[in-house]
């Protein structure tokens, strides 16, 4: 276990936790809870990688931060697929095309 008393001290794991994908920190964290409260550079780096210019508000963690962001992507994301796709029935259907604004 990492973090923990008889494991692995956190220091020695950190540059590994330096190279791997927020999801898979993500689940680190989940299963050595020790370490949570050691990640958070860990995690605003992540953020300054993907979510540029973004910073987290009062009583807020990088990593939460991280994953809020994340979630807005996604459904932004998301959004955009399902016009797209309404956008490309509607020409099937010989109906003019909509202009989606992005």
């Amino acid at each position: 276990a990492l973090g923990r008393e008889g494991g692995v001290p956190f220091e020695i794991v950190k540059p590994v936790l330096q190279s791997v994908s927020p999801k898979k920190l993500y689940t680190l964290e989940k299963t050595n809870p020790l370490i949570i409260d050691k990640t958070d550079e860990l995690w605003m780096r992540h953020c300054g990688k993907d979510f540029r210019g973004a910073t987290p508000q009062e009583f807020e963690s990088w990593r939460e931060l991280y994953w809020k962001k994340h979630d807005e992507r996604e459904n932004r994301l998301k959004s955009l697929t399902a016009a797209i796709s309404k956008g490309v029935n509607r020409q099937k259907d010989g109906e003019s095309p909509v202009i989606i604004d992005i």
